[in-house]
């Protein structure tokens, strides 16, 4: 019975204790990656947000200040600009968030 427990120098192979460190190990490392995949998602989704907020803010923007009437004659002088009897400024446009600025006609 004594040799039955006895540790053979001639088996070949890993012992549990190696097997369960390798398996710790190799978990570990699986975590790192996928958790380095999930915050770049995480930051991927933000600059998507980002950027679908600034062209919203584009096009409601452009659909503000853009002139839907005919081509115009008009005279400018010193930063005015007399358009059909009616004096105007030329001013800077600003989006309600502060991102995006255009020039805008503004009746003074």
């Amino acid at each position: 019975m004594a040799e039955f427990f006895r540790y053979n120098n001639s088996a070949k192979g890993f012992t549990l204790l190696e097997v369960m460190t390798a398996v710790l190990l190799l978990g570990l490392s699986y975590v790192a990656v996928l958790e380095s995949f999930s915050s770049s998602m995480h930051r991927l989704n933000k600059m998507e947000e980002k950027l679908e907020f600034f062209f919203s803010q584009d096009a409601v923007m452009t659909e503000n200040i853009k002139y839907r009437g005919p081509a115009l004659d008009y005279e400018e002088n010193d930063n005015e600009i007399f358009l059909e009897g009616t004096t105007y400024t030329l001013s800077i446009a600003t989006s309600e968030t502060g991102l995006l600025q255009s020039l805008q006609l503004q009746r003074k």
